[in-house]
């Protein structure tokens, strides 16, 4: 071997079986992390199924919306019927016509369900009933 560096930018051969090892043992870290993170997300929603089972299936008989939030250990449910209710045009949502007594048209409560027609409605609005809290 001479005394001089690798010419023209040529690295040896030792050199670059070592740079292939140190990036290969990158890659194998990086899945390994990757495989560990994937397992343990898989835990938590696990977690989060077990702890709302229950809420989870009385959400589905009411036909709610449900949002699993916060990798599946927090919930939010919604009921979809609320996209059906809209402030009452007549008393701009206060319950109260213009004569200072209830309003006809939503029954002095303030709302109106859309796509009812007046004829269907009891007492002019009415209210979407809501399942009872268990």
């Amino acid at each position: 071997m001479s005394t001089h560096g690798p010419v023209n930018n040529v690295v040896s051969e030792r050199d670059y079986i070592a740079l292939i090892l140190r990036l290969h043992g990158d890659v194998i870290t990086s899945a390994k992390t990757t495989r560990s993170r994937q397992r343990l997300a898989a835990r938590i929603r696990a977690l989060g199924e077990r702890l709302f089972r229950d809420d989870d299936a009385r959400a589905r008989r009411y036909g709610w919306q449900i949002e699993i939030r916060h990798g599946g250990l927090s919930r939010a449910y919604r009921d979809p019927r609320f996209d059906q209710l809209a402030r009452c045009p007549d008393c701009g949502g206060a319950g109260t016509g213009a004569s200072g007594g209830p309003c006809d048209r939503c029954s002095a409560t303030g709302r109106i369900v859309l796509g009812q027609h007046l004829s269907t409605r009891k007492g002019g609005g009415g209210d979407v009933a809501l399942p009872p809290a268990q």
